[in-house]
């Protein structure tokens, strides 16, 4: 499911998105491409309503090839992974944060971008992109954000 689909304002057409967001339909900061390795690619909005499904059934979310997080700005790759016969990649947002208690203390949001896969032999592989531009692999990326949010070093 694309999370976006559940939060989209009805009321607003794709062009008043896309005008809002320099020609894409929300504010991620990254799109993701798909290499496949039979030569096929697709560049993909990741606020594109049902996008999972559209390329899931053309056949981009399985097949071998490379997945790479794309900065919308500049068209920077800043990261990638290899998928390989049996893998299952994802790629998934991550809203990371704390709340003050009764008022007292700060509040503070962000939101952590990554891609991965699970190999065939069940171990799985993340990576992860900040809003800093920090980047992180493995489990602990809730732990990190939180420290970085306290320390200031990432935007709510």
């Amino acid at each position: 499911m694309d999370v976006a689909d559940n939060h989209r304002n009805p009321d607003i057409s794709e062009a008043q998105l896309r005008a809002e967001h320099g020609g894409w339909l929300d504010g991620n900061p990254f799109y993701l491409m798909i290499v496949l390795a039979d030569g096929r690619y697709a560049e993909i909005d990741l606020g594109q309503h049902g996008w999972i499904r559209t390329y899931g059934d053309q056949g981009f979310l399985r097949l071998p090839g490379f997945w790479y997080l794309v900065r919308k700005q500049g068209q920077v790759i800043m990261a990638m992974i290899q998928i390989n016969e049996g893998d299952q990649p994802y790629y998934v947002a991550r809203h990371v944060g704390f709340a003050s208690v009764n008022g007292a203390g700060p509040t503070a949001e962000t939101t952590v971008y990554g891609i991965g896969k699970k190999r065939s032999d069940g171990q799985t592989d993340r990576y992860w992109l900040m809003s800093n531009g920090a980047a992180s692999v493995g489990e602990d990326i809730e732990n990190i954000a939180l420290m970085l949010l306290r320390q200031g070093h990432l935007k709510s």
